[in-house]
This record gives structure tokens, C-alpha cells and sequence, in this order.
């Protein structure tokens, strides 16, 4: 007897205690204004902002990652619940995506500033642990964005999500395909996400070999050599990295 996977739109909750949490955070996610979650991507774009930045975490130099959750919150309620609120959120956000990536010309989209990834694809790297060449976690921010905009683009089937994935996939390539292993493993000392399973994602998308290949640039030798060779030396280490 074979074990099938089933996907999430497929599972409705009854009421209980699950229904319940799922319903508040259904309000909490429709309470969120898109656009705030939006400043930073336009302002790095040359476009006029539609509406003020957030707060906390969303104002300092790691500001941003809050709209790559958003959008696979809101792909998964969608697929969760079917309420076509969440499928017309995610739907606008991939639509101003497009338009700050239309717009820059490069592939990339981002709230983390073109320089410094100008800087670390010349191979002008360096980290204090929780900043790399001065702005904090910029992959694990860029890492949300990859994540939401698979998400959106295999909950919701929307196919401008899976484009805009790929070029910012290719922009990634392009950046830093001259970098050597040593070179990354000093960019991984600065916590990165999981840019290593949202590439395999890409590929899995896409078949094409190259995002497989990137996905072994976040191969963390601090951690993976040791556990190569039976040593667990896990204890005490940043487990969010």
C-alpha cells in the first residue's frame, strides 16, 4: 500500500480549537496593509512608496523580510480556506513585485541596497555574525522573498510569481557566480535562512540545473563538516541560521 501526499487545499478544519487559531490569524493577516510591507521594495526601486514603512524590525537596517512571510501566509490561508481575499493579496503584491523588478532591470527586487551585493559579488566580504558588509541578514531577508514568491506561485498557481522567481533567481547567478568556496563560507558566517532548500525548490520548478548548483553555494562547511564525519558539534549554535 503506497503513501500519496496531499496538498493543503485539499484539508478543511472543523470547528475546534485549530479552526479557531486559523480564523484569528486569518484576521490578523487581512488586517495588514500590503503597501507598508511594500515601502522598502519601492523606495529600492525609484518608486514613490504608496504608504509608510512599518515598524520595528521593519525600519532598521534588516527591515523587509516581513513581506516574504506575508505572502506565503496568505498563499497558504488561500489554499487553507478559499477565502478570495488572500488569493487577491498575494495576486497584488506579485503584481508591484513585477513592476519594482520591470523597473531596475536587473533581476533584482529587494529592500537590501544594490551595493551591497555589488560589493560582496566582487568578493569584498565581511561579517561580525549578524551583518554582512553592513546590513543585517540580508540573505536570510532575501531568502523570505524566494520562499513567498514559490509559495504564491505553487498555492495559488500564480504564474507571474513563478517569472518574477526566476529572474531574481538568475539575478542571484549572474551576482555571484564568481565566487569561490572559501568566499562563501565567509559570506555564511552572517545567518542566511534557508536559501539552500528554497533553490532546490527552484530547480524543482524549473529542472534547470544552475539553481541546483547555486543551491550547494549555502553548503555550511561549520556545520556540515563536522556532522560529515560523526562529530556532533551542534550545542550551543544558532539554530536559526
Amino acid at each position: 500500500m503506497a503513501l500519496e501526499p496531499f496538498q493543503l487545499n485539499q484539508i478543511r478544519l472543523l470547528p475546534s480549537p485549530f479552526k479557531h487559531a486559523q480564523t484569528l490569524d486569518a484576521e490578523w493577516l487581512l488586517s495588514l496593509e500590503p503597501d507598508r510591507l511594500l515601502h522598502r521594495f519601492h523606495k529600492n526601486a525609484g518608486l514613490p512608496p504608496k504608504a509608510d514603512n512599518y515598524g520595528g524590525w521593519e525600519t532598521e537596517r534588516g527591515g523587509g523580510r516581513g513581506l516574504g512571510h506575508y505572502m506565503s501566509a496568505c498563499a497558504m490561508m488561500w489554499a487553507s480556506t478559499g477565502e478570495q481575499k488572500f488569493k487577491e493579496r498575494t495576486d497584488y503584491v506579485i503584481d508591484e513585485l513585477k513592476r519594482c523588478q520591470d523597473v531596475k532591470g536587473t533581476g533584482y527586487i529587494g529592500s537590501v541596497e544594490d551595493s551591497i551585493w555589488m560589493q560582496v559579488g566582487e568578493g569584498e566580504i565581511y561579517s561580525t555574525g549578524f551583518d554582512l558588509n553592513g546590513a543585517i541578514v540580508p540573505w536570510f531577508i532575501l531568502h523570505k522573498l524566494f520562499a513567498g514568491l514559490y509559495d504564491v506561485h505553487v498555492y495559488t498557481g500564480n504564474e507571474k510569481a513563478k517569472s518574477v522567481l526566476i529572474h531574481l533567481s538568475d539575478w542571484a547567478y549572474n551576482q555571484f557566480k564568481g565566487l569561490d568556496d572559501e568566499q562563501w563560507q565567509k559570506i555564511l558566517a552572517c545567518e542566511h535562512g534557508g536559501m539552500l532548500e528554497v533553490l532546490v525548490n527552484v530547480y524543482s520548478i524549473t529542472g534547470d540545473m544552475k539553481y541546483l548548483e547555486m543551491s550547494h553555494w549555502f553548503d555550511h562547511q561549520q556545520f556540515l563538516s563536522p556532522l560529515s564525519r560523526q562529530i556532533d558539534s551542534l550545542a550551543g549554535l544558532h539554530a536559526n541560521t
